[in-house]
């Protein structure tokens, strides 16, 4: 089915969308990516008697060499899970390593190597027969410590992440300390699932009503996939499963009544869209755990006006079908809340146009059938991962 087209709507939807993806392009930073989940396991056994080595808590410049705080994860015997963490620090030009792990206790390092780039140490918890080799590296660039866990030719491979709490960006002329941007998206996917409640929109002339310009509110649902680029700028896919009503005013329904529509009738809204989001969180309150963002989205709808609820009767104008495949566009302002590190709560509300109209179907289209608008009140999880 062709398009029906309106220019004027067309172009301001499309610097919309444009603006909202420069917008989102210019506010994101690049963000530290979390360590990755291994399978590291540990000899369960406890620390070395006097091994623990006292660290005064210190800020460490980014790339600035591999003393610090650094965790990974590990994967015990049994299959749980857990953070260990890798203390590297020099107090008095003599390196001190320990390796704290809620399965062993904490063990200190012997046999210490450090340099700018390379990182090694043996441990042996107690009661273990033989010990264990940590040999790794340090890379400035990533600021990030990597390296293999070996005992008696068996390794394991495992990444640190630097303690998010000690990072600092660098000083200023003054001393004073240049704190990171805070991250909100520590993981490069999410997926969305949201009740949506749309509200009818009527766009009505001089008391002139369509069959678009009669519909109810009713309640649906989506779903979406998304992917953070950066942690101010996400690209995602969303399918969405709509209807909406008809009124019940016999008035409005009675011009309409040769073509069968009555206020059992509904208008089914299928489809998938793709779309961006730009979040501000950081730039209003960096602290608070509500993170607005404006977002824009462009694609396909599956739409039909049955005599009753789906799967009934397609309904026609002139034994012309009242059913087509059309382009939509949303654009809308939200919100996320954050519940936990990887589940967001999250409100929206959007603006959609369905460009349902066909004037070179629908000859009336000024009396009969038109263009579909509503706004769209969501509310849904999310959850991040990867």
């Amino acid at each position: 089915m062709t398009l029906g087209r309106n220019p004027k709507v067309l172009s301001i939807l499309i610097v919309v969308a444009l603006a909202t993806l420069l917008t989102g392009v210019s506010l994101a930073q690049d963000t530290m990516d979390p360590a990755p989940d291994v399978d590291l396991q540990v000899p369960e056994s406890e620390g070395e008697e006097g091994a623990t080595a006292e660290v005064e808590e210190k800020k460490y410049e980014v790339g600035s060499g591999p003393e610090g705080i650094w965790f990974g994860r590990v994967r015990a015997a049994n299959g749980e899970e857990s953070q260990v963490t890798l203390t590297i620090d020099n107090p008095n030009g003599e390196y001190v390593i320990t390796l704290e792990d809620p399965f062993v206790d904490t063990i200190r390092g012997q046999d210490i190597k450090v340099n700018d780039t390379m990182i090694s140490f043996t441990f042996r918890p107690t009661g273990a027969d033989y010990p264990s080799h940590f040999t790794g590296t340090y890379i400035a660039a990533e600021d990030r410590v990597s390296g293999s866990f070996s005992q008696r030719g068996a390794s394991r491979f495992v990444k640190f992440r630097r303690d998010p709490s000690t990072v600092i960006l660098g000083r200023t002329t003054d001393g004073e300390i240049i704190e990171p941007q805070r991250v909100r998206h520590q993981h490069n996917f999410a997926v969305t699932g949201r009740f949506s409640y749309w509200a009818s929109m009527h766009m009505v002339r001089d008391e002139t009503y369509t069959m678009n310009n009669i519909t109810t509110s009713k309640l649906n649902y989506d779903g979406a996939l998304r992917w953070h680029a950066m942690d101010a700028f996400a690209i995602y896919g969303r399918y969405y499963h709509g209807n909406q009503g008809f009124t019940d005013d016999a008035n409005k329904l009675s011009a309409f009544e040769e073509f069968g529509l009555t206020s059992d009738s509904n208008l089914k809204l299928d489809g998938w869209e793709v779309g961006v989001t730009g979040y501000f969180g950081n730039i209003f309150n960096e602290d608070s755990r509500f993170n607005p963002y404006m977002t824009a989205a462009l694609g396909k709808a599956s739409w039909e006006v049955t005599a009753g609820e789906r799967g009934t009767q397609v309904l026609d104008i002139d034994d012309d079908l009242l059913l087509g495949k059309d382009l939509s566009f949303g654009f809308g302002i939200g919100t996320e809340y954050e519940l936990k590190p990887n589940i967001n709560l999250e409100v929206e509300w959007m603006w959609r146009y369905f460009a349902t109209q066909d004037e070179t179907i629908w000859v009336n289209v000024n009396e009969d059938w038109n263009n579909t608008h509503l706004w769209a009140l969501s509310l849904g999880l999310t959850y991040l991962f990867f």
